[in-house]
């Protein structure tokens, strides 16, 4: 059965192996793994004022939703799983410049995917993404019911995307828009004006935010978001006095500024990539070798350096 199927999987898991189960989840949605932690954070946080005036404002809670999805195995169940027809294509084209080593190991350990693989995956994908948000929907109805979204700080966040058949390549661990950018989406209570921040956060930001939230430091890592979260109005990217989000994955270390994608070695320090996503947003141009960016590679190099000690 199917947890038979994961045990085996997860006992000889490599980073390219492919899960064993494709959508859609064969039992109701009710029964998904994903449906239970929105039904059972819900049930918290309605538990969380009995017995009290519904002012929590005395009755501190940190809640932490862990969803499974959207996570492999992509298994939404049926009624998510979304048409062919509205699914934005997966970014192809010519490469140009040199391809990273790491890249091309990670291309010979995956089987190669057909087009129908990839858009199997990126249907499956989506309607995962959409099953957890009806999920995440629950448990916002409960703060609403209770009236805690008067008073909590509501945070979501994810740590990496998926290359979904993007450049031919399915996974995570490449440096590209898909892999890394990520959106991170915070709600002081009582809400707020939606708006977008274009500047780069990094997990441990959320850490520090949430030490902001209960009155503490930042700690020794990351920046609390707070401030930015209740300005008035969004700062531009160029204004964030961070020199970019460093990042790194099988033997690469990576920094991700407002302009470019660069990479290095991470033992040997040499430059792998360049993508300068101002004019190249696709990231199908490896500028390494273009003189012109030696500067902000050298000036990269540094900044990961100097993170990379801390």
């Amino acid at each position: 059965d199917k947890h038979v199927r994961w045990t085996d999987f997860v006992a000889n898991h490599r980073p390219t192996t492919d899960p064993p189960d494709a959508a859609p989840w064969h039992l109701d949605t009710d029964d998904q793994l994903d449906s239970f932690c929105g039904r059972r954070a819900a049930e918290i946080v309605r538990a969380a004022t009995t017995g009290h005036t519904g002012d929590a404002g005395d009755h501190p809670l940190y809640l932490q939703v862990c969803f499974p999805g959207p996570h492999p195995p992509f298994d939404p169940t049926s009624e998510y799983l979304p048409d062919h027809p509205g699914l934005p294509a997966p970014i192809s084209g010519p490469r140009n410049g040199p391809v990273s080593p790491i890249e091309l190991r990670y291309r010979r350990a995956q089987r190669r995917w057909t087009a129908n693989d990839i858009a199997r995956s990126r249907r499956a994908y989506f309607g995962k993404v959409a099953l957890v948000d009806h999920c995440i929907g629950r448990v916002l109805a409960a703060l609403e019911e209770t009236h805690l979204d008067e008073h909590a700080w509501i945070i979501l966040a994810a740590d990496h995307g998926e290359l979904l058949g993007d450049h031919g390549l399915h996974g995570k661990v490449l440096p590209f828009e898909s892999s890394i950018r990520i959106p991170l989406l915070i709600r002081p209570p009582g809400g707020t004006v939606a708006r977008v921040d274009p500047g780069a956060t990094q997990l441990l930001d959320v850490v520090a935010t949430i030490r902001g939230v209960a009155g503490l430091d930042a700690g020794r890592w990351g920046t609390s978001l707070v401030d930015r979260v209740l300005a008035p109005s969004s700062p531009s990217s160029s204004s964030s006095s961070s020199p970019g989000v460093v990042f790194g994955n099988f033997g690469y270390v990576g920094l991700r500024t407002p302009e470019l994608t660069m990479t290095w070695d991470v033992r040997s320090g040499d430059p792998l990539e360049l993508f300068d996503r101002t004019v190249d947003p696709h990231q199908l141009e490896n500028r390494v070798d273009d003189a012109r960016y030696r500067d902000p590679m050298r000036a990269g190099w540094a900044v990961v350096v100097r993170e990379r000690a801390q």
